[in-house]
């Protein structure tokens, strides 16, 4: 099973593949690359179901989001750590005061 840096590392690659002062994806590797993705899919798809430590979920729903087209979702579950979780939580809906 793959362990959590390599779904880190997937994500942050595709993350950074769309800022704006990388190189566009050379027409030649699309096809490629996004039949990877597609495999990285399936096979966290799976690893999600064996997981128990909270980095592994992390980053495998990172890499689920970025790989169904929620680019934004997944940069903000990749990038996000606990700390900055909990604060956005504590914004939102009030975690601390409303939530055991």
């Amino acid at each position: 099973m793959p362990t959590s840096n390599f779904y880190s590392l997937v994500s942050i690659i595709e993350i950074e593949r769309h800022r704006i002062s990388n190189p566009s994806l050379p027409e030649w590797l699309e096809l490629s690359y996004f039949s990877a993705w597609r495999s990285i899919s399936d096979l966290a798809l799976k690893d999600i179901r064996e997981v128990k430590d909270q980095l592994s979920v992390q980053a495998i729903l990172g890499a689920l989001a970025i790989s169904k087209g929620a680019l934004r979702l997944g940069a903000l579950i990749s990038y996000s750590d606990e700390a900055e979780i909990q604060e956005q939580l504590n914004k939102a809906i009030a975690w601390s005061e409303l939530y055991r």
